[in-house]
């Protein structure tokens, strides 16, 4: 089971220096935002929820590209401490309401257009009993569009430390949604980031807040450990060393 206290430490923690480094994460957002906004029948949502925004890399790219009647934004962390101020600002002419708390947990608004979500599905702890608590929220035809991350993800430190999240497959994800929803659209490939040295790989993750699975602190000896074992097996041939994401997207309609 994941800790979500300890999630929502991480991330609060590293909300200044998220929207800097999380590059994938930004990347992946911009493309879920192209499909959807592709996908998604009109250019206005009368009631949109979006689940997990952190700093607000999805909430811009779905202010950008539709026009929101009542924008619904969760966050495990209280959205109105992490997101952008200039997404704030942007958000201060619409009809908002912020709604803190585990989106697993929490009652959510009902009678949507659309559910979005990015980068928050992997810190659930039942996906498939999630899938059938929103299935109800959604209008009938309405979309539900996201990112998450695959077994693929951060291989590397899984490798080396035994530790992470274990991560639904883009074809478990597919099955756990059918009930419910029909696919539209669904992809998923793997993303290298390249780092001077295995110490850069550790602060990156620190940075971003996704090592929110593990209590443990590495001392200097399993530090070093660490360091050695990283660079036997994932130094490049320009002496960088790589990390694994792991990325994918899902478009789907209510049934």
């Amino acid at each position: 089971m994941i800790e979500k206290e300890i999630v929502k430490k991480r991330f609060r923690k590293s909300a200044g220096t998220y929207h800097q480094k999380a590059k994938i994460q930004q990347e992946v957002v911009k493309k879920l935002a192209d499909i959807f906004s592709r996908i998604y029948p009109s250019s206005t949502i009368s009631r949109l929820l979006e689940i997990g925004c952190g700093t607000g890399f999805l909430t811009q790219k779905i202010l950008s590209n539709f026009n929101v009647n009542q924008f619904f934004i969760n966050d495990l962390v209280n959205p109105e401490n992490i997101l952008e101020a200039q997404i704030k600002n942007q958000l201060s002419s619409k009809r908002v309401n912020y709604c803190s708390g585990d989106a697993e947990s929490i009652i959510l608004p009902t009678n949507l257009g659309a559910i979005v979500s990015a980068s928050c599905f992997q810190w659930f702890n039942d996906l498939e009993s999630f899938f059938h608590k929103i299935s109800p929220l959604i209008n009938k035809n309405g979309l539900l569009a996201f990112s998450t991350y695959g077994p693929e993800n951060f291989r590397e430190i899984k490798s080396i430390l035994g530790t992470g999240l274990d991560y639904h497959s883009r074809e478990t994800i597919s099955h756990l949604l059918k009930s419910d929803f029909e696919i539209l659209h669904e992809e998923d490939w793997l993303d290298l980031l390249k780092f001077q040295t295995p110490i850069k790989v550790l602060k990156h993750i620190k940075s971003t807040g996704v090592n929110g699975i593990s209590h443990e602190f590495l001392g200097k000896e399993k530090l070093q450990n660490f360091i050695s074992a990283y660079l036997n097996l994932y130094t490049n041939q320009d002496d960088s060393v790589s990390l694994t994401y792991h990325p994918i997207i899902v478009i789907a309609r209510k049934k």
